[in-house]
């Protein structure tokens, strides 16, 4: 695996280069989106796409996300541009929104898991721009970590999860926002939540009952610790004993003894919470205790996307 160091801020397209042609060769390679680290490919070439399915040990029936640059002819992968998608992309696009829309026939029906949509985004990341910029097509890239584990925001998340089976790394730091986009499927002029993240969409409901196939993030175990997690309600006590370790906030309630406390912040400052998470996470999955528990933050807007976030790692179970 050749690992490429890049400024987040300013990356220099000759750096990056050696990347953009490995991806341009059919190859894979990781990335930081403003979100979390991507695992790309080239998103029309179905072979290249293939190859993410396989690195990460992801079933067939996960779509991916395409990446795509907000001043590209979006025709390439929607079947129809219509104004609710025209729209969505002008006012949050660049950034940490997906939109799943009617797919083009040009894109494989093993991006969209032979879906007739397909879910996109134009990220923000200026290394994520810049790759963009250099391989000129869109890339698919999903998390860049095994298959349902905790989504890696750092180079060495993604090294660790999948060192042995990618071929470049691009290391831009830590990811800013730290979870994944909001994902809003857009059927005709309705709209609907798939997946709630930092940009929150006032007027938009959720289908709670839509098939978790629509698109990726939305299966009940997801981003999930290899340790048995639980999700304990914002405030509350934790009454079990210990031994474990509780993920909680600067006003969370005192834990019993017996209990390894980690403090993701203040529950006031969600953006810094998010950006934690999943480090918090996996430095708890380190310790190899009996088990993590940890609380929702019990806040709307960007505390819905934390919530969902911790729901998935605990797969639904709840605390006690």
């Amino acid at each position: 695996m050749l690992t490429i160091t890049v400024d987040a801020r300013e990356p220099d397209r000759r750096t990056l280069r050696p990347a953009a042609e490995a991806l341009l060769a059919g190859r894979l390679v990781a990335f930081p989106t403003e979100t979390v680290y991507g695992l790309g490919a080239l998103a029309l070439d179905p072979r290249s796409a293939g190859r993410i399915f396989e690195a990460k040990g992801r079933p067939p029936d996960d779509p991916l996300i395409v990446h795509v640059l907000p001043d590209w002819d979006l025709g390439l992968v929607f079947a129809e541009v219509t104004e609710p998608i025209r729209r969505l992309a002008d006012e949050h696009w660049p950034g940490a929104l997906t939109i799943v829309g009617p797919k083009h026939p040009s894109v494989p029906d093993i991006v969209t898991s032979g879906l007739p949509t397909v879910a996109v985004r134009a990220p923000s990341h200026p290394v994520a721009v810049a790759l963009l910029e250099l391989v000129g097509v869109p890339v698919a890239a999903p998390s860049a970590n095994r298959f349902s584990y905790v989504s890696p925001t750092t180079a060495d998340h993604v090294a660790s999860d999948l060192g042995d089976v990618i071929d470049v790394l691009v290391d831009g730091g830590p990811t800013p926002i730290g979870i994944e986009s909001t994902i809003v499927r857009v059927n005709g002029e309705h709209l609907t939540l798939l997946r709630p993240g930092s940009v929150v969409i006032a007027g938009i409901g959720s289908d709670t009952h839509a098939p978790s196939s629509l698109s990726p993030g939305r299966l009940e175990v997801h981003y999930s610790p290899s340790t048995p997690t639980r999700a304990l309600a914002a405030r509350s006590p934790l009454r079990s004993p210990g031994p474990g370790v509780f993920i909680g906030y600067d006003d969370s309630i005192p834990t019993p003894d017996g209990w390894q406390v980690v403090s993701l912040g203040d529950r006031r400052d969600l953006q810094s919470v998010a950006h934690r998470l999943y480090e918090v996470l996996r430095t708890a999955d380190a310790l190899r205790v009996p088990v993590m528990v940890v609380e929702f933050t019990g806040v709307d807007g960007l505390g819905a996307a934390l919530d969902d976030r911790i729901h998935r790692a605990a797969g639904g179970q709840s605390a006690y």
